[in-house]
């Protein structure tokens, strides 16, 4: 491993693990709010949110050191050790044990992530960036995902819903990720380059709708972990495709390392259906717990 791959390495977990710290402070703020326009004038009140979106920015600035060292491929999917990071935050702020199921969830996604890693052995662009073509194919695939997400986020109902808002924002983040990798090049040749030229502008505008979108997602599910596994999901798997396909960026392509990347995929795939469905799970306990509390105020029980 070379010096500029474990600083993109090491600056990649720091960023995972402010983020997932920030993004636990925020999605226990948000629930102790009362939606409507009003929301976020009740949250930029509470300290512990303001917190939060303080931590996400301190891991933004990891993600952008990351990015500058490495490549999208190598450093995004590191984001997967989010969930394991978030999973924790979140039973310590709400002060109780990680589920089990859910630990086991984040640890068989980590494995994934290790083998995805070591197998892939992602490069930076030798010459010029990917075709065109291929550009304005994945453009379309991605704008497709995206109006769906947005589709099932206002036509669904509970957990569905959350979802379609997680998705949304993974897409967002994910495309954000490819304009910081951008940007982060472009400060190589000076801190005013990246005013020359569109990414940082199109940052300003794609940032914040992925971060609006994750705090509805957030505000509609109980649990973090559901809508946490599936925008640090949909997010490096975005910005992957975006640096293979646009950026021109390799990763190994042998029979073998193909096949362990396969692999990997399935073990990241298994762990996140894990935490999803367990999340689910808990999420639906939590309601119907909150509903026995309530009936029994009322002496209905």
């Amino acid at each position: 491993m070379t010096d500029q791959t474990l600083v993109a390495v090491l600056a990649a977990l720091f960023g995972a693990s402010t983020t997932a710290l920030g993004t636990a402070l925020q999605q226990r703020a948000t629930q102790l709010v009362p939606p409507g326009r009003r929301m976020w004038l009740a949250l930029a009140r509470r300290p512990s949110w303001l917190a939060g979106v303080a931590l996400v920015g301190v891991g933004f600035a990891g993600y952008l050191t990351a990015l500058a060292h490495g490549t999208l491929a190598l450093t995004q999917p590191i984001m997967i050790s989010g969930l394991a990071f978030g999973s924790l935050f979140s039973a310590w702020l709400a002060r109780r044990r990680p589920d089990p199921l859910l630990v086991a969830g984040t640890v068989t996604s980590w494995a994934g992530l290790a083998l995805l890693l070591g197998a892939a052995r992602p490069t930076a662009a030798p010459g010029p960036h990917g075709t065109a073509a291929g550009g304005w194919w994945l453009a379309l695939a991605l704008g497709a995902a995206l109006m769906t997400a947005l589709l099932v986020a206002a036509l669904g109902r509970g957990l569905h819903r959350a979802l379609g808002y997680a998705v949304a924002s993974g897409l967002l983040f994910g495309g954000n990720a490819a304009l910081a990798k951008l940007v982060a090049d472009q400060l190589a040749h000076g801190w005013a380059e990246p005013a020359r030229h569109w990414p940082v502008y199109a940052m300003l505008l794609v940032a914040p709708a992925g971060f609006l979108l994750s705090q509805r997602a957030m505000q509609l599910s109980r649990l973090l972990a559901p809508v946490n596994a599936v925008i640090s999901s949909v997010d490096p798997v975005t910005a992957v495709a975006i640096g293979l396909v646009v950026l021109g960026e390799r990763i190994a392509d042998s029979p073998a390392a193909l096949g362990a990347q396969c692999l990997a995929g399935a073990l990241l795939l298994t762990g996140i259906i894990m935490i999803t469905r367990r999340g689910a799970r808990l999420h639906e306990a939590h309601r119907a717990a909150r509903t026995g509390r309530e009936r029994a105020a009322l002496g209905w029980g």
